[in-house]
């Protein structure tokens, strides 16, 4: 842990005093090729490209043997080749608290300084340039089932407002609307997972703002779930945690603009009481 207690780090410190790459955006990447035979150019969309961050700092330890060691992990950072590792920034001067998904993006520099000391540098990039919150927003809904209604009739008991006995009021079966509100606090658009759990026919989920759809055509038998993870990234569609042939319908996928709220209707071709959509969602930055 960098910039953390030496006894998380075998009694080395190990110190990050210099970050570039975190603060602001990554590049933008801009494709403009002229106009022939006249002024100016045409444009594309203009989407980031990486975001890369340099950390640099320094290490101490009490003796040369724990230096060596504090040096062979800062050596190991990142080292899987298949792995993006949560990098997050968490300064309590500021308040922020963010996390980026990297990957190495060049080799990492150990200097030995003396026998206790050593500097050192690496160099990431988040393929994903977005910085998120470390924790999601999570809400749910089932799908709309109006409710029964309260039943005044106490028999000639009397009145009993716990609800407890013959003599108490039934208070009907409890109303669900079938939408759910998302939030986005960020300044970046956010992409929603979505869990449906069974059982349930062909669900459906809806942006009431856009009127965006994601529609299933399969069956979940109860307790089955299929998760919709809709970012660009790593958008996939499994069953039970297994990876299916895609069976959407509709694929019109959607995601929380910045500093919005908007909510998302939970519909099926046949109502179940049991069936259960959730939803998950990070606050997301540029």
């Amino acid at each position: 842990m960098i910039n953390g207690a030496p006894n998380l780090n075998g009694g080395a410190e190990i110190v990050a005093d210099e970050i570039t790459g975190w603060a602001g955006s990554a590049a933008p990447r801009t494709s403009r090729p002229p106009r022939p035979a006249r002024s100016g150019t045409y444009r594309s969309p203009t989407y980031r490209d990486a975001r890369v961050i340099t950390l640099a700092g320094w290490l101490w330890a009490p003796t040369p043997a724990l230096r060596l060691a504090a040096e062979h992990r800062v050596a190991a950072l990142c080292s899987a080749p298949d792995t993006l590792y949560p990098l997050r920034h968490n300064d309590v001067r500021s308040g922020e608290d963010l996390v980026a998904t990297v990957e190495l993006d060049g080799p990492v520099m150990v200097t030995t300084r003396t026998d206790h000391h050593a500097v050192w540098s690496v160099q990431l990039a988040a393929p994903d340039p977005l910085k998120y919150a470390p924790e999601p927003l999570i809400t749910s809904t089932r799908l709309p089932i109006d409710g029964t209604g309260i039943n005044w009739s106490t028999q000639g008991k009397g009145v009993d407002w716990t609800g407890g006995g013959r003599g108490g009021i039934d208070w009907g079966t409890t109303t669900s609307t079938g939408t759910a509100v998302l939030r986005n606090p960020g300044t970046a658009p956010s992409w929603p997972h979505f869990t449906i759990t069974g059982p349930v026919n062909t669900p459906e989920i809806t942006d009431t703002a856009t009127g965006r759809t994601l529609r299933y055509s399969g069956t979940l038998t109860a307790g089955e779930t299929l998760t919709i993870d809709t970012h660009p990234h790593r958008r996939t569609v499994r069953l039970d945690g297994t990876w299916v042939r895609p069976r959407l319908v509709s694929a019109e996928w959607f995601p929380l603009p910045p500093a919005s709220r908007r909510s998302v209707s939970f519909r099926a071709a046949r109502i179940s009481r049991e069936a259960l959509l959730s939803i998950v969602i990070f606050s997301a930055y540029n």
